[in-house]
């Protein structure tokens, strides 16, 4: 498959992501922005081999992933809370191009995410962060499950604000970082309105795919655990309901360290990457309209044309 690569480094909105990062070059992948050494990986992942049992997990960042994923492995693998607290999630379920979106000195002490992938036992989770056109092509033939999760613009931006103080050397103010998402910019993964697109309007087959909301998860977290195991072919007792809602609730994941990238976190402080603010935690408030305390009128504005956008595009409104 051919896609075509652009050097976009010389961009003004570009140049600012360089001089505030420590990636010294970016490209455009079929419209979406990463550093250029995701280039290095890119035809690994289109080549990726898929099989029909697999279930994949797939959003922009900062929407709800971890959540889901914690939800959908306690299904797939008959609830073992215990295996849950003793191994990290990211052991549990493989980040497919995790490897490939890291800055060069992180990616040394980080393991080949797509062997690890390719090697995982079946039926196999898969969690990836990358559009649907720059997914294994693969799956334009084979139909495994895929749930996609999605969440607002603005706590999206919040989020990834945190996201890059805590694990990234990002230098910009959140102000900054949100204008520059709105524009379609970002280290990895933006324009967020067509990466959005890319699976709401795809031909992918209905059936095997589901589409989560953040906003609903919060307003009713069990509705959704159920439409989970139902697309998953999952019938859990009321008692197993009941547990799974009360371990995958946000105080209990925040409080649990497999589900907070202890590892990773300590990573970046080892190299001095990061700048952690508040508790520096991964999992940080878990809120919908946590984004009134960041954004001013002239945000808003810019906000609501990207959320007009997102939804000529795609159907998409939100609970804010």
């Amino acid at each position: 498959m051919s896609l075509e690569v652009v050097d976009v480094s010389n961009i003004p909105e570009v140049q600012e992501l360089i001089s505030s990062s420590d990636r010294d070059s970016f490209v455009t992948v079929a419209g979406y922005t990463f550093a250029s050494t995701f280039t290095e990986y890119l035809q690994r992942i289109l080549d990726f081999e898929v099989y029909d049992d697999d279930i994949w997990i797939c959003s922009f960042p900062k929407s709800g992933t971890t959540w889901t994923q914690e939800i959908v492995w306690c299904l797939e693998n008959n609830f073992d809370y215990d295996k849950s607290k003793e191994v990290d999630l990211d052991e549990r379920m493989i980040f497919l191009e995790f490897k490939s979106i890291l800055p060069s000195a992180t990616q040394k002490m980080v393991p080949d995410t797509i062997e690890k992938a390719k090697l995982a036992p079946r039926p196999r989770i898969i969690k990836s962060h990358l559009p649907m056109e720059l997914l294994p092509t693969q799956l334009k033939i084979k139909t495994p499950r895929i749930i996609h999760v999605s969440r607002n613009s603005r706590d999206v931006v919040v989020s990834l604000y945190h996201h890059f103080k805590l694990l990234e050397r990002l230098d910009l103010s959140f102000k900054r970082l949100a204008m520059l998402l709105a524009k379609g910019y970002s280290i990895y993964y933006a324009p967020l309105d067509a990466h959005l697109k890319s699976f709401y309007n795809s031909s992918y087959p209905r059936d095997k795919i589901l589409f989560l909301k953040y906003e609903d998860m919060k307003r009713n977290q069990d509705l959704e655990i159920k439409r989970i195991a139902k697309f998953l072919n999952r019938d859990p007792s009321q008692r197993e309901m009941n547990q799974l809602s009360q371990h995958v609730s946000f105080s209990n994941m925040k409080s649990t360290p497999s589900l907070n990238k202890e590892s990773r976190i300590n990573i970046s402080k080892k190299l001095s990457i990061s700048n952690p603010q508040g508790d520096g935690l991964f999992i940080r408030k878990g809120i919908v309209g946590g984004w009134r305390a960041y954004f001013d009128d002239e945000l808003s504005k810019i906000f609501d044309d990207l959320d007009h956008r997102i939804e000529n595009a795609t159907g998409l409104k939100y609970d804010m």
